[in-house]
């Protein structure tokens, strides 16, 4: 028989025994936890990059073993455009709702071999099949196509996307951060679809250039306005003019517009670029008013993101308040800067010119003509002005048909009531063509360059 201290010391090895079945049961739940937490996206649940970089190397290495050539295979990555906005519009459980149906509507494309999600970057990187680059431009594409609008509960988001590729081609394997990387930069510097070449890195690195070297350049007053007179194109009389901008940077050179607007429009600081020139043409118009001298017409572009600044137009009402009058100001705006995903955003935009406007700015509506017009913003702007996009009347040079477009576009402006005026004019032909077509105003190289303050007041007052 077994004696007292015989079972309890059974009984003492079955709770040893459950405490160590407890213990590795724990282990390989907080093992588990950790590897999803590792390899999950947290906001949808799907795999994260770190999965995904894992994921590629081993596809990789498998097909080098089997002898297959994933040269032609490509990393892509999908950005959804204006993230934030959309995320403090709709809220960040909507953007996260919407990241995890891109994520699962790309896993099931039979192109693609893994799908990694950033959702808090509101991007998707996926690993495609070895495909021609003609294949891989078209998949892209069709997938974009197909991705514009998502159902998300009882709304229909739009939800733009640009992407980024680079291919296996030349490329050490296993190196998935390597081609992701370059997705990547190839996907920042895309409007639409962009694959990597050797000279993005050059533009990421006159960028990086461009962002240390700007506020900077504002604080010691590196940008100029310069003005591109707009005649009467009948009597060759100046009728106004536009403000533009010139940067003398120290340490990049004298710079365009082109070569730094859309890297300020990309990181916000176009906002503020935007003041500094509205200060500028204020104080030009100002002093002119005080020496007794002739004041026309400056207009000045306005980026799309004052539109979404909640604190614009107070900081419009304080200049006004500075300089004392609106007189000679008129502000453009292009289409795209009421190009938005709802109604009620776009309405809100509407409303903020509609103030302006009351305020007694005169409003312009900028490149009307380019790509796809959107008429009803004639009807719901006030505007004062409807500046032609020169490809208009380019096109209008060789073609009977785009003619009759051009002549009805210039008589619908003028009978809501608008100055109608076309950009870009370098020729006496291209001038005789818009009087024929009814168009009286305009602005071009034909007519004078864009000059510096000084040269434009001297300009002025040989013209007085």
């Amino acid at each position: 028989m077994y004696s007292y201290a015989h079972v309890e010391i059974v009984i003492l090895l079955f709770i040893a025994l459950a405490v160590c079945l407890r213990i590795l049961s724990m282990r390989r739940s907080y093992a588990e936890k950790l590897t999803w937490m590792l390899y999950r996206d947290a906001s949808s649940g799907l795999h994260n990059r770190i999965w995904l970089e894992h994921e590629i190397d081993h596809r990789l290495e498998r097909m080098d073993k089997q002898k297959e050539d994933a040269s032609d295979a490509a990393i892509v990555v999908f950005q959804v455009r204006q993230v934030d906005v959309l995320a403090s519009t709709y809220g960040q459980d909507i953007i996260n709702e919407m990241m995890k149906r891109l994520g699962i509507s790309l896993q099931r494309e039979k192109w693609i071999q893994a799908v990694g999600v950033r959702s808090g970057s509101g991007q998707v990187i996926v690993f495609t099949r070895p495909m021609s680059v003609r294949q891989l431009r078209l998949s892209v594409q069709t997938a974009m196509l197909g991705l514009e609008y998502m159902d998300v509960g009882d709304m229909n988001l739009r939800m733009p996307l640009i992407a980024g590729i680079s291919t296996f081609k030349g490329v050490p394997r296993p190196d998935a951060k390597r081609v992701i990387l370059q997705a990547t930069l190839a996907m920042q510097v895309s409007d639409g679809i962009r694959f990597y070449d050797d000279k993005i890195i050059e533009r990421r690195r006159f960028a990086t250039q461009v962002e240390n070297c700007m506020r900077r350049g504002l604080d010691n007053h590196e940008f100029q306005v310069w003005y591109q007179p707009k005649y009467d194109l009948a009597s060759h009389r100046y009728i106004g003019a536009e403000a533009l901008v010139r940067w003398d940077s120290p340490e990049l050179g004298f710079l365009m517009p082109g070569q730094f607007i859309g890297i300020f429009e990309r990181t916000g600081f176009v906002t503020q670029l935007d003041f500094y020139i509205l200060d500028e043409v204020f104080r030009y118009q100002r002093d002119r008013r005080q020496a007794g001298l002739p004041v026309v017409p400056i207009s000045v572009n306005q980026s799309r993101l004052h539109i979404q600044e909640q604190n614009y137009l107070n900081k419009m009402k304080r200049l006004v308040r500075q300089f004392g009058t609106i007189d000679g100001i008129e502000l453009e705006l292009t289409e795209t800067a009421f190009d938005f995903e709802s109604s009620s955003q776009r309405a809100a935009a509407v409303d903020v010119i509609r103030t302006l406007k009351e305020m007694g700015f005169r409003i312009s509506l900028d490149d009307f003509g380019s790509g796809y017009s959107d008429l009803s913003l004639l009807n719901t702007l006030p505007l004062d002005v409807m500046k032609l996009d020169r490809t208009l009347l380019v096109a209008s040079e060789d073609s009977a048909r785009m003619q009759s477009v051009l002549t009805n576009t210039i008589r619908m402006g003028h009978d809501l009531g608008m100055r109608v005026i076309c950009e870009g004019i370098e020729t006496a032909e291209q001038e005789k063509l818009l009087l024929n077509c009814g168009c009286h105003c305009g602005q071009g190289f034909f007519y004078g360059k864009p000059m510096p303050e000084r040269e434009f007041s001297r300009f002025l007052q040989e013209r007085a």
